[in-house]
């Protein structure tokens, strides 16, 4: 019972971020590229619509692979390894968060 109510908790955390993707991208992106957000709406000028994209496409990728995996790592396994990878995701997402690096974007997005 506790371990599903944290796995429940932990998964709202996406979520939260889902709707702060683009104004996050363009408060962390554009002072770092000096990017104008407010004169073009293109994905390649708006850094916010850049990073609301990226979470869109990595999200479909994760969830059209990675769904059937985890499912049978759950059932084989049981909920305490998908708890401890999704701690240690949040983990890694909250040290990693305050990096405005597009060039670590690229090397991501295969």
């Amino acid at each position: 019972m506790i371990v599903s109510l944290l796995f429940i908790l932990g998964s709202l955390a996406p979520f939260v971020y889902l709707t702060l993707a683009v104004p996050l991208g363009r408060e962390i992106f554009s002072s770092s590229t000096g990017a104008d957000t407010t004169s073009s709406s293109s994905p390649d000028s708006d850094p916010g619509l850049r990073l609301g994209d990226l979470y869109n496409e990595v999200n479909s990728v994760l969830g059209v692979l990675l769904g059937p995996v985890l499912g049978f790592i759950v059932d084989r396994a049981g909920m305490i390894p998908l708890l401890i990878s999704s701690t240690l995701a949040l983990g890694i997402l909250t040290v990693l968060c305050p990096i405005a690096s597009w060039p670590v974007r690229d090397v991501l997005n295969l």
